[in-house]
């Protein structure tokens, strides 16, 4: 079972989804929800991740997406597969224009490929780039997606302003029954997110649909299988409430006649397998931060007992790894005299 004791991760909402969609396959169950008909004329067996460290720091900051280079079925050439994901309950009214600011900077990484390669100008060509809003939030989207939106022009002007389709999901607004009758993986995690903060016995009937209907999919989506049942289960931890957790997660057992290996996993690994891709974040990274709050805690109480640390102390706490330690000498600051006692021994 998961540890109820390790801290939950941060910002389960946008992390969840991205580490779903880490799967190509994934990829591709997104967008047939979205627009089927561009499903077929893309090969997502030879989809490309690509890396945003390109993307200029200022834009990082705001973005939760996901980006791939997806190759034609026939002939050359490859299509740019760009998800934003929004959790929050009041949508951003910018969005066409950071989508806008995106769009440019991918095409701005071919052009740069263009020029490394020393192609002829007459060569140069931008691949189109479909930018896809997963909107997973509660609250009313009713700002449309769209630059003319934002632009205030007299209508004479307004055939200078750019505009593109932008594809848009609005999770809770998405009939259930859709998500479940495509038969991807992606889509019946997604429709168990849908369903995560309602009653327990509606996330519980939701789960076990969701669940039974994955462990009757075709062991070619094995990959996929395991990781919508890794996800359902660190949804749970993350976002309901530690009584509920076992009954929950009992519906899923349940519910599945196969797969009694990824299941364990899922359960004893949840947070390493969220967030295996960066530097095993999740559990550690919750272990950190709360060792982090214990050591700016010591200082802050000891400032005000003891005076001001000298660089020395501040070192000798940060190397400090042990948050119950931590918490210990917190508790004697108000029995000391001075830092070197409050610290000996430590």
């Amino acid at each position: 079972m998961p540890d109820a004791r390790e801290p939950p991760i941060r910002e389960f909402g946008d992390r969840g989804v991205k580490w779903l969609l880490d799967l190509p396959e994934n990829v591709r169950g997104v967008l047939r929800l979205a627009r089927p008909d561009i499903v077929e004329r893309v090969d997502f067996d030879r989809a490309e991740r690509i890396d945003n460290s390109f993307i200029p720091d200022d834009l990082q900051k705001q973005e939760a997406d996901v980006v791939y280079r997806v190759p034609y079925r026939k002939g050359r050439g490859f299509v740019w597969v760009y998800i934003l994901l929004e959790h929050q309950s009041r949508p951003d009214r910018r969005m066409a224009f950071r989508l806008l600011c995106y769009m440019v900077q991918l095409w701005l990484t071919e052009a740069r490929e263009v020029d490394a390669n020393r192609m002829p100008g007459r060569r140069f060509r931008l691949s189109p780039v479909i930018p896809l809003v997963l909107y997973t939030g509660r609250g009313k989207w009713a700002q449309p997606i769209s630059l003319p939106a934002l632009i205030d022009a007299p209508d004479e002007l307004r055939a200078f302003i750019p505009t593109w389709e932008t594809l848009f999901i609005d999770l809770q607004k998405t009939p259930p029954a859709r998500l479940t009758e495509l038969g991807d993986a992606v889509l019946l995690a997604l429709r168990a997110l849908q369903a995560a903060d309602l009653p327990k016995e509606e996330l519980a009937q939701a789960l076990f649909e969701a669940a039974r209907r994955l462990d009757g999919l075709p062991s070619a989506t094995q990959a996929a299988i395991e990781r919508a049942l890794k996800y359902l289960y660190l949804m749970i931890r993350h976002k309901r409430e530690a009584e509920e957790q076992d009954d929950l997660f009992a519906v899923l057992d349940d519910a599945i006649e196969r797969h009694a290996d990824e299941r364990e996993e899922a359960k004893m690994t949840g947070a390493e397998v969220l967030l295996r891709k960066g530097r095993e974040e999740g559990r550690e990274e919750g272990r950190e931060e709360g060792r982090e709050g214990a050591r700016q805690l010591l200082v802050d109480l000891g400032r005000r007992r003891l005076g001001e640390p000298g660089d020395d102390i501040v070192q000798r706490i940060n190397a400090m790894h042990d948050r119950t330690a931590l918490e210990r000498l917190c508790r004697r600051v108000l029995d000391v005299e001075n830092w070197d006692d409050l610290l000996a021994g430590a």
